[in-house]
């Protein structure tokens, strides 16, 4: 992750998950996407974080509390719609969208 590259105000949550993903055997590759991706993140732009696993059912099952040991969450729902997708706001109101990727 390159932090000049990153907003100052979404670094630490970005530290924080990259630090999850890196301590989970069950995520085997994790990226950004959205305007993070384009190099057109602000300050208020939201962390759009794919997470490559074995079984997203299972990963799914669990992610609010996989989520939670990285972050502080006020809201942590699926997103309507979206297969394997969840949203997550934290205490410092960082929106975050984990999008589950399966390799079956």
């Amino acid at each position: 992750m390159d932090e000049r590259r990153t907003p100052p105000r979404l670094r630490g949550s970005l530290v924080a998950l990259v630090t999850a993903c890196e301590d989970d055997p069950a995520v085997l590759a994790a990226w950004v996407g959205g305007s993070l991706a384009r190099d057109t993140a602000d300050d208020w732009s939201d962390i759009d974080l794919h997470l490559l696993v074995d079984d997203p059912e299972e990963f799914g099952g669990r992610i609010a509390e996989w989520f939670g040991r990285a972050l502080p969450v006020v809201l942590a729902d699926q997103i309507p719609g979206v297969p394997g997708g969840h949203l997550f706001v934290t205490t410092d109101w960082v929106h975050v969208d984990v999008i589950l990727h399966g390799t079956r």
